[in-house]
């Protein structure tokens, strides 16, 4: 029999699926403690930790992708879906942050800035003082990765300034600069606004690559790597569109001459990578958390077993 050909993110499934499994430890962990003393304060406390972490675990790394206008953002999230999604999508290339995750079911929502959340039909205008549209589609990546689509940053009707990425749960971040004005001063100054945590994981993808002719590519990429290498885990280079024809109806390579010709080999190594170091700090921050809150309750169970007992008059 035929074996069926793996979608290019199935390694990043894995990875999720074992944040999941470790997620499941944590629950037995839980229950176990609170079998031990569920009267506890200090074990109800320890409960709602672990719960916190459990769920931190279960939600897939969410993945910022951002860039100036017409640099190539679209493209590049399509190919994280594994298809041209994006442009079917009324919301697309508004100057709303749009969250794509996945849902069993296609839905569009809008968060309001009052806190309050406004379901929306595909095609509807997004309501005034929307700060987020959440899009939810049933594509199985999105069980990897969550994408947070950022409108371009030239855009001045936007205060980007006032954008809080990390109260959005980002973790990791794509920045998308086009390859014959790669890294402009603009960009740059943009990109040290954010915080340290923003930029920590971060890939700088030079886009429309085609575009450069000759000794050109060679020439941006080693100014790239003087000028820019400092402030990213990672530089790649990439042809969304070529990457996207190179691949099949189930998000499978097709062309793995054309898949590795358009620097998607490379892109797709580089973004498996920097979630996998995602999913490892979030492992060993789970690990050193639990063993704090454990051993702080237990301290306090051994404690109030120690203590003399009273004395009945």
């Amino acid at each position: 029999m035929r074996r069926k050909k793996e979608n290019i993110w199935t390694a990043l499934l894995r990875g999720q699926q074992a944040s999941e499994n470790f997620a499941e430890r944590l629950a037995k962990i839980r229950k176990e403690l609170l079998a031990s003393g569920s009267k506890l304060h200090t074990v109800r406390a320890a409960d709602r930790a672990i719960r916190c972490a459990e769920n931190s675990l279960r939600r897939p790394p969410r993945v910022a992708v951002m860039g100036e206008s017409n640099s190539g953002k679209s493209a590049l999230t399509n190919l994280l879906l594994g298809a041209p999604v994006l442009p079917t999508l009324q919301l697309a290339n508004t100057r709303i942050p749009s969250l794509i995750r996945f849902s069993l079911r296609a839905s569009v929502a809008a968060k309001l800035r009052d806190g309050r959340t406004a379901q929306l039909a595909p095609d509807a205008p997004s309501p005034t003082h929307t700060v987020l549209v959440e899009i939810g589609l049933p594509i199985a990546n999105l069980q990897a990765c969550e994408i947070l689509d950022l409108p371009g940053f030239a855009d001045p009707l936007l205060a980007y300034d006032a954008l809080d990425l990390e109260g959005c749960g980002v973790e990791a971040s794509v920045w998308c600069t086009f390859s014959t004005q790669a890294w402009k001063e603009s960009e740059r100054a943009v990109w040290a606004s954010f915080s340290e945590s923003i930029r920590k994981h971060s890939i700088l993808v030079v886009t429309h690559m085609d575009k450069l002719k000759g000794d050109q590519r060679a020439k941006v990429m080693a100014r790239l790597q003087s000028v820019a290498l400092q402030d990213f885990s990672m530089i790649s280079t990439l042809n969304s569109p070529a990457a996207l024809a190179a691949l099949d109806q189930d998000g499978a390579i097709q062309d793995n001459e054309a898949w590795t010709a358009c620097g998607a080999g490379e892109f797709q190594a580089k973004f498996s990578k920097l979630l996998a170091e995602l999913h490892r700090e979030r492992m060993e921050r789970a690990h050193a958390f639990v063993r704090n809150i454990a051993g702080q309750a237990q301290d306090r169970i051994d404690r109030l077993e120690h203590l003399p007992k009273s004395t009945s008059p």
